[in-house]
């Protein structure tokens, strides 16, 4: 039996038993939530605001949420078959830009991509330049300044 049909077995029997206590509620709640789900208030997505200003708007929002996945799903598509040969690194990339580009980023989202990192170690050399100002806080912004760099070895 493949490592396929041994997860699809296991997923559909967990699914069927629990159904068979809970009904529709586990279904909604457990698999169909996360579809329709909006959180537009405690949110770190670039989209936010836009879905925050249309949420009355349901044509707006259907739109804005379209235009969203489109490019998500484009970026983890060509990411996935650009780095298919090292896949710790392909698990950390596609797996930071499907929480960076996701119409809802809470904070826990962050350690989807950040227990990744350790794995991926081997091949990501992250040096650091550092000057008087270098805290921790102000990695984001030597990053955009060019201060730090990431190679790929």
């Amino acid at each position: 039996m493949s490592l396929i049909q041994i997860s699809l077995t296991s997923f559909f029997v967990c699914v069927g038993l629990y159904f068979q206590l809970y009904g529709w509620q586990f279904i909604e709640e457990s698999l169909l939530y996360h579809i329709s789900r909006s959180d537009t208030r405690h949110n770190f997505s670039p989209y936010f605001y836009a879905l925050y200003l249309a949420a009355d708007d349901g044509r707006s929002v259907f739109i804005l949420k379209l235009g969203a996945f489109i490019p998500q799903i484009i970026l983890i598509f060509w990411l996935s078959i650009r780095y298919h040969r090292d896949l710790p690194f392909c698990w950390l990339i596609t797996t930071f830009s499907f929480v960076v580009f996701n119409k809802v980023i809470t904070s826990q989202y962050f350690i989807w991509f950040m227990c990744l990192i350790p794995v991926a170690q081997t091949t990501v050399n992250v040096s650091f330049i550092v000057h008087n100002d270098f805290h921790s806080r102000n990695f984001s912004r030597l990053l955009r300044l060019g201060m730090i760099k990431v190679t790929l070895s």
